[in-house]
């Protein structure tokens, strides 16, 4: 026999002695995919599981989460809102403090300077 035909039937043999370990190799695939396909399932039951258990919630409760979502937003606008009036009600009051804190330091000043008048004055009349 030629070299040719020895090889080709030497690389056939070869082919067949790994037929079993790739069969096997095989087999063990599809079980590996037969777990995952039943995990799948599992997981697609616990997943309709919860969703009914999600609209059974939602029907006692009443409220939708887009519902209770809208609720949230204008609670925030309200909160937003109110947030902006104590913030300039607070920028009023304080300008009315620096205002009325310079008022009180000048009339501090003409009151003390009132106050020294009439003490230099009463000082020079009972001198005199």
């Amino acid at each position: 026999m030629p070299d040719s035909i020895q090889q080709q039937l030497a690389a056939i043999y070869k082919k067949i002695d790994e037929l079993p370990s790739s069969y096997v190799n095989l087999k063990t695939h599809e079980v590996q995919i037969r777990m995952h396909e039943q995990m799948i399932q599992e997981n697609q039951k616990r997943i309709d599981n919860l969703e009914s258990q999600l609209s059974v919630l939602r029907k006692e409760w009443g409220i939708d989460l887009k519902e209770a979502n809208s609720r949230l937003e204008t609670m925030k606008e309200k909160f937003d809102k109110q947030l902006d009036d104590i913030q300039s009600s607070s920028q009023i009051l304080a300008e009315r403090f620096i205002i009325l804190s310079r008022t009180l330091y000048w009339l501090l000043g003409v009151l003390s300077s009132i106050l020294i008048a009439v003490i230099i004055a009463y000082l020079t009349r009972f001198i005199h």
